[in-house]
């Protein structure tokens, strides 16, 4: 049942006034899920030299733009002076063994071909950029 539709029963039934009372509110869609947290405690374990498994019940698109992001953080963060290269390339590679793990995953549902694609070649663009940052881990 949507939003929509709840507020339309409410407003029948029970005026305009009880639409915020009793229904959700159209911008709960927007709000972080489980997913969206766990992926969140992924990122602070790999960042910090941890480790983490992906699982194929995870929401991997979630997961992947999560990660992503984290990673685009830390080589903007490189790139602009504010950390060193030893500092992140161990985080870099413990990053890219994990989005692997989800683009595998991602890769093994037909209905996310172009899901895959789009993340795979993010994936790729980031490892061009990582492989920098190891030529001045050394």
């Amino acid at each position: 049942m949507n939003g929509r539709f709840e507020e339309s029963v409410a407003i029948t039934g029970l005026g305009q006034s009880a639409v915020d009372q009793y229904c959700r509110s159209t911008e709960d869609n927007e709000l972080p899920d489980g997913d969206d947290s766990f992926a969140v405690q992924e990122n602070n374990a790999l960042q910090n030299g941890g480790d983490a498994l992906a699982a194929p019940r995870q929401d991997q698109t979630d997961h992947l733009q999560i990660h992503f992001s984290k990673v685009a953080e830390m080589l903007q963060a490189y790139q602009q002076g504010q950390a060193e290269a030893q500092q992140i390339y161990p985080a870099i590679v413990a990053f890219g063994k994990h989005t692997q793990q989800h683009l595998q995953f991602l890769q093994a549902n037909p209905m996310k071909k172009k899901d895959f694609q789009m993340f795979y070649n993010q994936w790729q663009q980031l490892a061009r950029m990582a492989a920098s940052v190891a030529k001045n881990a050394g």
